[in-house]
C-alpha cells in the first residue's frame, strides 16, 4: 500500500485527522499589519484570510462644567478609558463598531447633552455632559468597551468638581466640589449619583451614564455620568452658589475570549476612537489540504 512521502508531509507540516481525510497547515509568511481607524460608528467586515484582530478602544472625554468668574472655575471633564485585546475572528463576519462622542459643554441654563451613545446629560445649570463609551460588539455581545469620562461640575463660589475618568476596568469617581460626586461604574453595577443635597439616582443599567443633578434656582449643576459597560452616576448639585460635583466615569470591559489584554483609565481627551489592526498575510487562518491515501 502506497502512502504520501515523508517529504510531502514535512512540506505541508500537517497532522492527519483520519485516513483519506482532511489535514490542516498554517502559512508562515507575514506582511506589515494593517490598521483601520474609526472616528465614527460603522461596521467592520473581517477580510479574507484574517482570523485574528487586535481591537483598541478609547472612550470619550466628559464636557467641562460652567465657570463662574473664569471659565477655568468649571470642573474639567474626565478623560476616556483605553482597552485593548486580541480576538479570534472568522473571515467575512461583521463586527459592530460604536465610537463615543465627547460630552457637551454647558449651554446657557439648559443641561449640557451627554456624548453619544450613552453619556449622561449635565445638570441644569452648568454641569458638563458625560462622555460616551466606545465599544465593539459581535452578535450584540460586547468584545471590548472603553468607558467614557464623567462631566465636570459647575462652579459657584469655589471651583466645580472634575469629572471622573472613564474606565479601562472600573470607572473613576467624580470630584466633590461642594457636593457629593457621582460614583464610577464597575463590572457589576452602575455608579451611584451624588447625594445630598439632591439625590440624583444611579447610572442606568446597560451602559448609559446618569444625568447630573440640576442646580436649585439656577445654582450650579452637577456633571453627567460617563457611559460604559456600566455607566457612572451623575454629580450632586450644591446649595445656593457653592460649586457642584463631577459625574463618575463609566466602566470598561474585556471579554474573556481576549488575549494580550490591557486596560487603562482616564487617558483619552476629546472624542473616542476605535482602531482594529490585522495582518492580511500572517497566516492566522488554517490552510485546509486534502490528502488521499491509495492502495
Amino acid at each position: 500500500m502506497s502512502r504520501p512521502s515523508k517529504t510531502l508531509v514535512r512540506i505541508l507540516a500537517v497532522t492527519a485527522i483520519a485516513a483519506g481525510g482532511v489535514v490542516a497547515a498554517t502559512a508562515g509568511s507575514s506582511a506589515a499589519p494593517t490598521a483601520q481607524t474609526f472616528d465614527t460608528s460603522a461596521d467592520f467586515t473581517v477580510p479574507a484570510n484574517v482570523c485574528s484582530v487586535t481591537i483598541e478602544t478609547f472612550g470619550a472625554q466628559g464636557g467641562q462644567g460652567r465657570g463662574a468668574g473664569a471659565e477655568a472655575d468649571g470642573g474639567a471633564g474626565g478623560r476616556g478609558g483605553h482597552v485593548t485585546g486580541t480576538f479570534a475572528v472568522t473571515p467575512a463576519e461583521t463586527l459592530k463598531v460604536i465610537v463615543g462622542a465627547q460630552g457637551g459643554l454647558f449651554v446657557s441654563m439648559a443641561p449640557a447633552p451627554g456624548g453619544a451613545p450613552d453619556g449622561g446629560a449635565g445638570g441644569a445649570s452648568g454641569g458638563g455632559g458625560g462622555g460616551g463609551a466606545s465599544r465593539v460588539t459581535r452578535g450584540g455581545e460586547p468584545l471590548v468597551v472603553a468607558g467614557g469620562g464623567g462631566g465636570g461640575g459647575a462652579a459657584g463660589e469655589d471651583n466645580g468638581g472634575a469629572g471622573g475618568g472613564g474606565g479601562g476596568g472600573n470607572g473613576v469617581d467624580g470630584g466633590a466640589g461642594n457636593a457629593v460626586p457621582g460614583d464610577g461604574g464597575n463590572q457589576t453595577q452602575p455608579g451611584a449619583g451624588g447625594d445630598p443635597p439632591f439625590n440624583n439616582g444611579v447610572g442606568a443599567q446597560g451602559g448609559a451614564g446618569e444625568s447630573g443633578a440640576g442646580g436649585e434656582f439656577g445654582g450650579p449643576g452637577g456633571g453627567g455620568g460617563g457611559g460604559g459597560y456600566f455607566g457612572g452616576g451623575g454629580g450632586g448639585a450644591a446649595n445656593s452658589n457653592f460649586a457642584s460635583a463631577g459625574g463618575g466615569g463609566g466602566s470598561g470591559f474585556l471579554a474573556a475570549s481576549a488575549t494580550n489584554g490591557s486596560n487603562l483609565s482616564d487617558t483619552k481627551t476629546g472624542n473616542g476612537q476605535v482602531v482594529i489592526t490585522y495582518d492580511p498575510d500572517a497566516g492566522t487562518c488554517p490552510i485546509v489540504a486534502t490528502v488521499r491515501f491509495t492502495g
